[in-house]
């Protein structure tokens, strides 16, 4: 089942790239929405890597997410969805 998955994903990938669209839109990449400084909504997260007032760390498919800022604080959490508010000053991508 897990070789399967694999190959779909790799098919998605590959098509993503030959039509130059964004590998969120055909498969599970990690969508990021930034509403102004004080909002990061993180779709398709694989969870919490680190949590703390002045730093969040969201695992994503291939990389994690860093949101800093302060003040930061959780403010809902499901399988697909997370919400992040406070004072936002950077989101950046750790591969």
């Amino acid at each position: 089942m897990e070789v399967e998955k694999q190959r779909k994903q790799s098919v998605l990938d590959r098509t993503a790239e030959q039509f130059d669209i964004p590998g969120n839109a055909l498969g599970d990449q990690a969508r990021i929405t930034i509403t102004g400084s004080t909002h990061v909504l993180v779709d398709n997260h694989k969870g919490l890597l680190d949590y703390g007032r002045e730093e969040i760390a969201v695992a994503g498919k291939s990389l994690a997410i860093k949101i800093i800022g302060t003040n930061l604080e959780l403010r809902a959490m499901n399988t697909e969805s997370l919400l992040v508010t406070g004072e936002i000053f950077q989101v950046a991508f750790v591969y």
